[in-house]
């Protein structure tokens, strides 16, 4: 079969990933919107010098990744937020050589115990690669300068994402019930099936895919808004209700095991208690939901926000 080249597929890439940014904005808010969101508040954290590095890395992505598409020249705090949505977009592709999905998530296996109360499920493990062992491997990519810069691009256009894919509960978790087809786990709420009113219709959404939502949901973007005016938005109001002095301890945890283990205890103790199978979630648990996902993503860009500052801050772009 013969393979497109580089350019070719670099520019389709960019097209896939332009049009899902500016048309569906609302379609998965944390997997698109809530990534940004993230990056975003990395962004403003980190010094100038990182900066620099971060973008010249990205515009040095391979030809065939799409990555230094996502902006044009010029609009660099543009690419590095849209950076962090590649590794969803490429989703879209196919058989894109960039497009990782089991790097997205990792699942702890668990159930409610006979008292009520979560309890590992034994035999059941995570793949050997996921979100965790990815960001270590790929941090380590990164702060190597003697890698060749296209394949330290790829790490870090990776890393944007997976720091908000880890701080998602849902990533990390894997919820093992009597329910047909949920006894090797639910695949993160994959298979939890909620009832939604719509303005023309009912319909069902799974568990996983309300957590994604939850911005677009209850924080959409106004019809007058660009896609980075929405994403500032959501950006600042993380920020004021979160601000990094308040997490200063959370921030200061570096090891991604930890992250995704606090993530699981926020799947068993807020995305689960509280909702019904087949039922339309209450407005109570809707604000819940919004408030956790807003210091999620305001304490995994702060993270983020170091992890970059650490790999590339005293590069000064070179």
């Amino acid at each position: 079969m013969n393979r497109l080249a580089p350019q070719t597929v670099a520019f389709a890439v960019a097209l896939v990933l332009l049009a899902a940014l500016v048309w569906a904005p609302a379609a998965s808010a944390w997997s698109e919107t809530g990534h940004q969101v993230v990056a975003a508040v990395a962004w403003d954290r980190l010094s100038p010098e990182a900066r620099e590095a971060a973008v010249e890395l990205l515009r040095s992505a391979p030809p065939d990744s799409g990555i230094a598409e996502m902006a044009p020249p010029g609009r660099d705090r543009l690419l590095f937020t849209r950076g962090a949505a590649w590794a969803d977009w490429i989703k879209g592709v196919d058989d894109h050589p960039y497009d990782r999905r089991h790097w997205h998530y990792t699942n702890f296996f668990w159930r409610l115990g006979p008292g009520g109360e979560p309890e590992p499920v034994p035999g059941l493990e995570p793949r050997e690669e996921n979100v965790v062992e990815r960001i270590g491997h790929l941090s380590a990519v990164l702060e190597d300068r003697g890698r060749p810069a296209a394949e330290r691009a790829v790490a870090l256009a990776w890393l944007l994402h997976l720091v908000g894919d880890v701080h998602q509960p849902l990533h990390t978790s894997a919820r093992v019930t009597d329910h047909p087809g949920e006894e090797e786990g639910d695949r993160g709420g994959n298979t939890v099936l909620l009832h939604r009113e719509g303005w023309f219709s009912d319909r069902r959404v799974n568990l996983h895919s309300y957590w994604d939502r939850i911005f677009a949901t209850a924080r959409g973007q106004r019809f007058w808004e660009s896609e980075s005016a929405w994403v500032e938005r959501l950006a600042a109001e993380a920020v004021a209700v979160w601000p990094e002095a308040r997490l200063e301890a959370e921030v200061a945890v570096g090891e991604p095991g930890v992250w995704a283990r606090e993530g699981l205890g926020i799947a068993q103790s807020v995305v689960y208690p509280g909702v019904v199978r087949g039922e339309e979630p209450s407005g109570a648990y809707e604000e819940l939901a919004l408030a956790t996902s807003r210091r999620a993503v305001a304490l995994a860009g702060y993270r983020l926000g170091r992890l970059v500052e650490g790999a590339v801050g005293d590069q000064g772009g070179g």
